[in-house]
């Protein structure tokens, strides 16, 4: 009997030989061929158009239906090129990443460093949002990171497993400790101590058991978990932003300066944190990737 059902066998064939089969290619051929995949994507993957399309509409009512496909589309061969990057991870390193990413505004957080400050990196799901730790991994720059836990995602056992193999390869770059969101929250206080760097991802959707404010947000408000703030209070790490930007000339990693969320309260400390979340998205919509979970996370300011 077959261990997978009719979606899973698509999704093995996905993640366990079309993707492991184009990688091989030469690199600008593997790419070419994941964005032509995202293209066949889009044009299948329906729900996903048409929820994203929905999800900016609500955002911005004054785009063409045209223009909000046009925009899902776009995100769909970026999402495929990203999964690209994943099975390249295992063939990285310090002689050939310029190749993939280039990296800005490294100042600050070289200072902060230097400093023996500890340092949340943070960012959104926004664009190829790894590589830039893995570029500072082959760098020989250590980064821990905080993921959601794959045992409990409920997703079917090939995307797991794809999640698993993602997921030994960033630690085999980055060097530090994978995090799960099922772990106890000590672990990240660990991760930060003798002024180490630990990522997070912003607009996760919040956990069941997470603290949650509605934060300002793309001309309305979104649903964040602050948990955050604890963090970094406790702390007293800096907070980094960084995003990924596909740019004519090639994928771009920014570092951008670091966030003062000194004496203001939390609801004031989070505006802060998302606000450059909030321009980057207003500026690259094509590279947000939870426009079709607008209706969950997002509300109008009305």
């Amino acid at each position: 009997m077959s261990r997978f059902s009719g979606g899973q066998w698509r999704i093995w064939l996905r993640y366990g030989l079309w993707y492991p089969l184009t990688s091989r290619l030469p690199r600008r051929l593997a790419y070419r061929s994941a964005t032509a995949k995202g293209m066949i994507d889009a044009r299948f993957d329906t729900a996903f158009v048409a929820e994203s399309s929905r999800g900016l509409q609500a955002v911005f009512p004054d785009w063409s239906e045209a223009q909000r496909i046009a925009v899902a589309k776009s995100l769909k061969r970026q999402l495929a090129r990203e999964v690209m990057d994943v099975f390249w991870l295992g063939r990285l390193n310090a002689g050939n990443i310029s190749r993939f990413i280039r990296l800005e505004g490294l100042d600050t957080l070289l200072r902060l460093r230097t400093e023996g400050r500890p340092v949340i990196l943070y960012s959104g799901h926004f664009g190829r949002l790894i590589m830039p730790a893995m570029a500072l991994g082959a760098q020989g720059i250590t980064t821990s990171c905080l993921l959601a836990d794959v045992g409990a995602s409920g997703l079917p056992e090939p995307e797991q497993r794809f999640l698993r193999f993602k997921i030994r390869h960033m630690q085999r770059l980055m060097g530090g400790q994978m995090i799960s969101k099922a772990d106890h929250f000590r672990r990240l206080y660990r991760a930060l101590a003798h002024g180490g760097v630990l990522i997070l991802i912003v607009d996760a959707p919040p956990a069941p058991a997470d603290s949650v404010d509605w934060v300002p947000f793309l001309g309305g408000e979104f649903l964040a978990a602050s948990g955050i703030l604890r963090l970094a209070r406790r702390t007293g790490a800096a907070l980094v932003p960084y995003f990924t930007v596909e740019e004519p000339e090639g994928l771009v990693g920014r570092f951008l300066p670091e966030r003062d969320i000194g004496g203001v309260s939390d609801q004031e400390a989070l505006a802060r944190i998302f606000a450059p979340l909030e321009e980057y998205v207003s500026r690259y919509p094509d590279h947000w990737w939870l426009w079709n979970a607008v209706p969950s996370l997002w509300r109008s300011a009305g």
